[in-house]
């Protein structure tokens, strides 16, 4: 799909928009590299979500709706991690990385073209969007080094915007509450 901006954003605020957006990324990418080391930063972890939910908000404000989305999957795989529910390791922060470094070039092509193709965006959101919503860490793991794979090789399937759900289950009432639960969402 091919977004537009809105033609109600001038030309200065979105140079605005743009140079703020860059100048939390700069502050962003340090920031991850540091949590990978000390991930139980716990001030660093709550910086970190807080500036990308800045992102996410000015985004908002701009009417990018595709770069909204798009920081909100990453931003709630943060969350996940800032309760507990999801470990703060190098391949998270590869992951991460990547993800914003798309960010930037998607944004680079929407200041250069007023415009960009965001099928990509939608399905790397997607994705850490079924990170956050895994059922245990292991479920989340897995989608996590397969996201890692597909950014590294520049290789994202735009096909369809499923979630994915890996089940490691612990016993056999569990793997009969997810097959309820699988019946339910289909």
């Amino acid at each position: 799909m091919i977004f537009t901006l809105p033609k109600d954003l001038d030309a200065e605020t979105l140079e605005e928009l743009i140079v703020s957006i860059q100048d939390a990324l700069d502050e962003l990418e340090p920031a991850l590299e540091h949590l990978a080391a000390y991930p139980d930063d716990k001030n660093l972890l709550n910086d970190l979500f807080r500036n990308l939910h800045t992102i996410k908000g000015n985004f908002r404000m701009c009417l990018l709706t595709p770069f909204t989305d798009y920081v909100h999957g990453i931003e709630e795989s943060i969350s996940e991690v800032r309760k507990g529910r999801l470990s703060f390791n190098s391949l998270l922060t590869e992951t991460c990385l990547l993800a914003l470094d798309k960010l930037r070039y998607h944004l680079d092509i929407l200041q250069q073209q007023a415009a960009c193709e965001t099928d990509e965006m939608a399905a790397i959101g997607s994705r850490f969007l079924a990170i956050a919503l895994a059922d245990n860490s292991y479920a989340a793991e897995q989608l996590i080094a397969q996201l890692l794979l597909d950014l590294r090789s520049g290789a994202i399937d735009t096909s369809a915007n499923t979630i994915t759900v890996v089940l490691a289950p612990e016993s056999e009432q569990d793997i009969r509450q997810q097959q309820l639960q699988f019946f339910k969402a289909t």
